[in-house]
């Protein structure tokens, strides 16, 4: 019995551990979904400028942009255009039927 307390005990040490700063919930903007107030990289998307905030851990930028799009109803295609800070990508709406592009840029 005392295995047992001690074992949910680390449970919940662990769950709590594993929460997010800052969460956002799923009627945030697109901005407020992306952005992780860990100041590294910069998006830019349809000739309108935000910045958004990623940490060097996240190895993947573009699957938060994903997340935080999908929400929206876009798809973002990441396409082979780059230079060395630049990456480019578009984002297609299925409810819109409208196409926008972006790219991200590193800013570090």
């Amino acid at each position: 019995m005392k295995q047992l307390k001690y074992f949910v005990l680390l449970l919940l040490f662990i769950g709590f551990w594993g929460c997010e700063e800052n969460p956002v919930g799923p009627d945030s903007t697109v901005e407020e979904r992306i952005n992780g107030n860990r100041p590294f990289y910069e998006i830019i998307v349809n000739h309108t400028e935000y910045t958004y905030f990623f940490s060097k851990q996240d190895a993947d930028p573009w699957n938060r942009i994903r997340d935080a799009y999908a929400n929206d109803g876009y798809f973002v295609v990441v396409t082979d255009d780059h230079d060395k800070k630049t990456y480019y990508f578009n984002l297609f709406s299925i409810k819109n039927l409208e196409t926008r592009k972006g790219y991200l840029t590193i800013n570090y």
